[in-house]
């Protein structure tokens, strides 16, 4: 994802999908040298009460440092985002709504994981959930990324436009439930 965003750049002549970079960057290291997990161990040792829902010291250090990195994160993407293109835009709106999905399955189902204790196979579940969520949801951010440079940044047709449309049409479904009279 990294490499095709650096591509993405070149091609469009548009540096705003640097910022993109950055974020993959510090989501590829964050894998590999477990950077939430050292320092929120190193939170969790300074921290002396019970955390609530069964969660460990270690998951709050974890989630102060998820947060305090995707705050940075968040306010680079947003000073990209008011600098870009309208296609930057487009593509940017659907990346973060991967994001999203990402940290969905990364941050709330793992946490919902370590907070529920329901016996060997809840838990095995809550684990394939999680994992199998994130392999899903970066397999299509490298598919999306992928797309976006083979179009040399342009989709022509973006997510966020289609989860508009959808959101719209359903709002608008009228409703057809038997009213009393």
């Amino acid at each position: 994802i990294v490499i095709l965003l650096i591509c993405i750049s070149k091609a469009t002549k548009s540096p705003e999908y640097t910022t993109w970079v950055i974020v993959f960057s510090y989501f590829l290291f964050d894998d590999a040298l477990q950077i939430h997990e050292t320092l929120g161990g190193q939170i969790a040792n300074h921290l002396d009460f019970t955390p609530p829902l069964n969660l460990r010291l270690q998951d709050l250090g974890e989630l102060a440092i998820s947060g305090i990195a995707g705050a940075l994160l968040l306010s680079i993407v947003a000073w990209s985002y008011l600098r870009g293109s309208r296609v930057f835009k487009k593509a940017t709106k659907d990346i973060v709504l991967l994001v999203l999905g990402l940290a969905f399955f990364g941050i709330f189902i793992d946490v919902l994981h370590s907070a529920i204790k329901l016996g060997s196979k809840v838990n095995f579940l809550l684990g394939v959930i999680e994992d199998g969520g994130e392999m899903v949801v970066t397999s299509l951010m490298l598919w999306y990324v992928f797309l976006l440079s083979l179009r040399h940044g342009n989709l022509g047709l973006y997510l966020s436009d289609l989860l508009r449309t959808a959101l719209a049409n359903h709002s608008a479904v009228p409703d057809r439930t038997p009213k009393a009279c």
